[in-house]
């Protein structure tokens, strides 16, 4: 008695659900563009070729030169001299402001190939995955 009730109630249930569904009249065409559009997968997929193809960028960047840019400006008020047992104390003019200014200029001239290794390592995830996204297209579509 009581799986017949639960089982009424499933077969009612899944009734309801299908009476929801909504007809749609789509071409072959329309209906690969709605499934690789909805396929949460291939979003992934996605995302994950569109994050290598930026780290392939950030390791080329290595072959680039960089610039460092320091600026710092500093007070000192008057120092205060005293004796050993702090009997005497006496005040010293010391310059108030100081500034420092610094700027480098680097530029790798060799680093044993491990720019050109990486920048290959970073390719080859990069094609893995776009290889990944094609592999996720073809079985989630057909």
């Amino acid at each position: 008695m009581k799986i017949s009730k639960a089982l009424t109630a499933a077969l009612m249930l899944s009734l309801a659900a299908f009476g929801n569904a909504k007809e749609y009249d789509l071409s072959i065409e329309q209906m690969f563009e709605m499934a690789e559009r909805n396929n949460l997968r291939l979003k992934v997929s996605s995302a994950n070729a569109d994050s290598t193809n930026a780290d392939v960028k950030a390791a080329k960047t290595a072959y680039l030169p960089s610039l460092d840019l320091r600026i710092s400006a500093s007070y000192n008020g008057d120092g205060t001299i005293t004796d050993r047992d702090f009997s005497d104390s006496f005040s010293v003019p010391i310059p108030h402001f100081g500034n420092n200014f610094g700027l480098e200029f680097s530029q790798v001239l060799y680093a044993g190939g491990g720019i050109s290794n990486s920048v290959r390592m970073s390719e080859a995830k990069a094609e893995l995955a776009r290889n990944y996204y094609q592999l996720k297209y073809l079985s989630g579509i057909l």
